[in-house]
């Protein structure tokens, strides 16, 4: 897709004529500027970044954690692959309870799992 490509007229009423990019980019940029302070991320600042409204804290649809009438963040999922963990959220992450789920050590002889 074009840099400058555009939702078309068979777009919802929301969308049409508005830049297809838009989001991404500008969510890609928030992402680079939160990530430039060079701090360490652990799981709370993982957290919120996820849950991030902008400098003026107003959620919308170019903001990381995404509100829009058309666009909204449905879930949250924070990997962990050294311990077998993540967190998932199954709602905005600014307003949710993550959930931590642990995946068992793979047994090549557990009869529940397949073979590699």
């Amino acid at each position: 897709m074009p840099d400058d490509a555009v939702y078309s007229a068979q777009a919802p009423q929301f969308l049409r004529g508005r830049p297809l990019h838009d989001s991404a980019v500008k969510r890609r940029d928030r992402f680079k500027k939160l990530l430039e302070r060079n701090e360490p991320l652990d799981i709370t600042a993982l957290a919120k970044i996820m849950a991030d409204h902008g400098d003026d804290n107003e959620p919308e649809e170019t903001t990381i954690c995404t509100h829009s009438p058309y666009w909204a963040t449905t879930a949250s999922l924070q990997l962990f692959p050294k311990s077998r963990r993540m967190r998932v959220a199954f709602d905005s992450a600014s307003r949710t309870t993550r959930t931590d789920c642990a995946v068992n050590s793979y047994n090549s002889s557990d009869t529940q799992h397949p073979q590699r």
